[in-house]
């Protein structure tokens, strides 16, 4: 057929000719003039423009069809294989009756025309005309001529060529079907003869056995006005002939049967909506779902308003789930947009008059997620749909998770993070503030992967397993695992501390389309929890807390050789912190792990004669062994304490040299515990051994001096005890001016008397 979009159907056999050649149906025939006279009449409801004119089921046709449209020839061509005839020109017509007669040609009857061999034979015949138009109409036409009663003649005034569909005193059933719920205002019977109006004999009309009128009388037409709810689907219309057999009351004939027919506003929704149980009808929400959890939702059906529900629909509607997520589409006049995209039918609903325009689906099941779902609703006998007004989401049930790192300070899958329990010695262990991951699979309350699910968990740390303060934990970055649906993952998780902890893990974005009216509880996925660790520190970090002073040997001076010691010991503060530069408070009892004493510190001074730094100058050979001590303060810290020990350490005393300034410089050894965690920083020194920079002296007494314990000679009586002049020297300079000169400063030397 032409692509126009809607058939006017005019439903019935027909035959066309005379009885003389192969059987045809019906059997009982119509001449062309008789259909010329008395063509099949119709009736639109609204204007409709006829492009052509379609015989279905055509049989016998040999030539162009003339078409007549309301009493006027209307040209066109046949194809006498799908039976169209293309008119052609488009006609036009108005809502209202109308006529349409055929005309077949030569046909050996009555009316030949006479262009036509006496023997000519052209019968027609086919099941109904469709007429292609540009319009529906909501009338039926059953276009058949209809004969109830006997074949003897009696209703020959009208060319009775009539054979009787239903011999004497039966009921005659004409099936018609409607494609959505109409009233039914008239029906009209074309050409309606003898029929008598007499107590005894006259037709009464039913549909669907529902009695509508009488027929009393002839008339063309003659009118039954009713007021009849038909619902979609298949129906029958009765004639019920009288009970006197062989009588001329017994016949009754007509042309055709109209049934007009209007769309009723009382059953026709204007829209649907979809909200939750027991919610308003036209306002109401839909809160968010739980994949894999059956739940329900209320159907409703509103009126042309939209603002109203519709209590007297009734009707059939089918139910889907539609992803919503693109709003790009334009909305049609029942809220739905195109962008709009099926994931799944959700089954059908039977609205009946008991549920007041509200019936309710249950039982419905996702299995996926929808992160933002809409539900329509289609009742396609009316051609009337809705999409919810409320927007909600289909979220997963929970996440597995998975904790893993490639090496301790680096993000990937190598080793597992996760454990029951954990000790002071669990391994293997992360550096706290480093990249690590976490994979988070969403599944459904039946424990299946949700594919659908592509969203960013939010993680944050429940409590510690180990150590007594628990630290930040974050993720950041999450994306879809290629090849594993459902599966999201971030490689830029930390933790701040050391120890073990709870990582929690939701989702509370996912959802964020009912934030609105869903609670916040109900939003979230999750939370999950799996434990994680072991954590270490980073690195340390360490500062130089005390300087330290060394103690002079004399009150200003120190005799090169003497022993030099600390009056106040250097000290060092180190502390555990995280790859952020964060302490980590728990680095401390089981978990602290630096050694109770560092290696052996190194010496240098500045060699007075060179100017350079040297170790040469000094003697270590009677330093303390080891030279510090650690010790943990708590709170991720510890103090490193110098001791040089009582003897010291002494500048060497190898020639006379004239006094000069002490400037050492003590470096740290490494600084490491047994995990490998250790200071990465610059060598750590008290002191220097550039001028003036080396570890201060108690008073500012740097200086060194060679000195000597002169004894003068002393002559006297051997009788008596001899006073023997005693006194202490220093080497003053060299050149001119050089030689030892007394040492009035020394308040250190003392003999031993004995």
């Amino acid at each position: 057929a032409p692509d126009a979009r809607a058939d006017i159907l005019l439903d019935g056999h027909q035959h066309i000719g005379d009885f003389d050649g192969a059987p045809f149906t019906p059997a009982d025939f119509v001449t062309t003039s008789q259909h010329r006279s008395n063509p099949t009449r119709f009736h639109l409801s609204q204007t409709a423009t006829i492009t052509a004119v379609q015989l279905n089921n055509p049989l016998s046709l040999g030539q162009n069809i003339g078409v007549r449209i309301d009493g006027v020839n209307r040209s066109g061509t046949t194809d006498l294989a799908t039976g169209i005839i293309t008119l052609t020109s488009s006609l036009t017509l108005g809502a209202g009756p109308h006529s349409l007669a055929l005309n077949p040609g030569c046909e050996n009857s009555s009316g030949l025309p006479a262009s036509c061999p006496s023997s000519s034979e052209n019968d027609i015949g086919f099941s109904s005309i469709t007429l292609i138009s540009s319009a529906i109409t909501t009338s039926r036409n059953l276009n058949q001529r209809r004969h109830i009663g006997s074949n003897a003649g009696e209703n020959n005034q009208y060319r009775g060529n009539f054979y009787p569909d239903v011999p004497d005193a039966r009921n005659l059933d004409i099936s018609f079907n409607l494609d959505r719920n109409r009233r039914l205002n008239e029906i009209r019977f074309h050409r309606l003869r003898d029929v008598r109006n007499n107590p005894v004999s006259f037709a009464r009309v039913r549909i669907d056995g529902t009695s509508v009128g009488n027929l009393t009388r002839n008339g063309d037409p003659f009118v039954l006005t009713t007021s009849a709810l038909l619902l979609a689907g298949n129906h029958t219309l009765r004639v019920e002939v009288g009970t006197s057999s062989g009588t001329t009351d017994d016949d009754i004939s007509w042309d055709d049967v109209l049934l007009l027919l209007s769309d009723d506003p009382a059953i026709t929704p204007g829209r649907f909506n979809v909200v939750d149980t027991g919610q308003d009808g036209v306002t109401g929400p839909i809160t968010t779902r739980v994949a894999g959890t059956a739940f329900s939702l209320d159907i409703i059906a509103l009126d042309s308003t939209g603002l109203a529900i519709l209590p007297s629909y009734f009707g059939n509607v089918t139910v889907d789930l539609l992803n919503a997520t693109n709003d790009t589409g334009a909305a049609d006049a029942f809220g739905c947009r195109g962008t709009w995209i099926l994931p799944q039918p959700l089954g059908s609903v039977m609205f009946t008059a008991a549920d007041n325009g509200r019936k309710t689906l249950a039982g419905i099941i996702q299995s996926d997620v929808l992160r933002i779902g809409r539900v329509r609703v289609t009742d396609s006998t009316l051609a009337v749909g809705g999409c919810s007004r409320d927007a909600f989401a289909i979220r997963p049930a929970s996440f597995g998770l998975e904790v893993s790192d490639q090496n301790a300070i680096s993000p990937g899958t190598a080793r597992n993070l996760q454990a029951a329990s954990y000790d002071e010695n669990s391994t293997p262990t992360h550096r706290a503030g480093q990249l690590y991951t976490i994979r988070a699979t969403a599944t459904n309350s039946a424990g299946a992967i949700t594919p659908g699910y592509t969203g960013a968990p939010t993680v944050l740390a429940a409590s510690a397993l180990l150590g007594a303060n628990l630290g930040e934990a974050r993720a950041d970055i999450w994306y879809p695992v290629a090849g594993q649906d459902g599966v999201v993952r971030s490689d830029r998780a930390k933790y701040s501390e050391a120890g073990a902890f709870i990582l929690r893990v939701s989702d509370t974005t996912f959802a964020a389309v009912d934030s609105a009216d869903t609670a916040p509880a109900l939003l979230q996925i999750g939370p999950n929890e799996i434990n994680v660790g072991r954590f270490t520190p980073d690195n340390f970090e360490v500062s130089l807390t005390t300087p330290g002073e060394f103690r002079p040997g004399c009150t200003a001076f120190t005799y090169a050789g003497q022993p030099v010691n600390y009056a106040i010991a250097p000290m060092a503060t180190v502390t555990a912190i995280n790859a952020d530069g964060t302490p980590t408070l728990n680095y401390t009892g089981n978990l602290f792990k630096l050694p109770g004493n560092l290696a052996q510190s190194t010496y240098a001074a500045r060699d007075p004669v060179t100017g350079l730094a040297s170790s040469a100058i000094l003697d270590l050979g009677a330093l303390l062994i080891p030279d510090n001590t650690v010790t943990e303060t708590g709170n991720g810290q510890a103090i490193i304490l110098l001791d040089v020990g009582a003897t010291g350490m002494t500048l060497r005393r190898n020639a006379p040299l004239a006094p000069f300034n002490a400037d050492i410089a003590v470096t740290l050894a490494a600084i490491s515990d047994s995990e490998g965690i250790t200071y990465v920083g610059p060598p750590l020194t008290f002191g220097g051994t550039a001028t003036g920079t080396g570890v201060p002296f108690t008073g500012g007494a740097k200086e060194i001096r060679f000195g000597r314990l002169v004894v003068d000679n002393a002559y006297g009586s051997e009788l008596l005890p001899l006073d023997v002049p005693l006194r202490t020297e220093y080497w003053v300079g060299s050149g001119g001016s050089s030689g030892f000169a007394q040492n009035a400063q020394d308040n250190c030397t003392s003999l031993p008397q004995a």
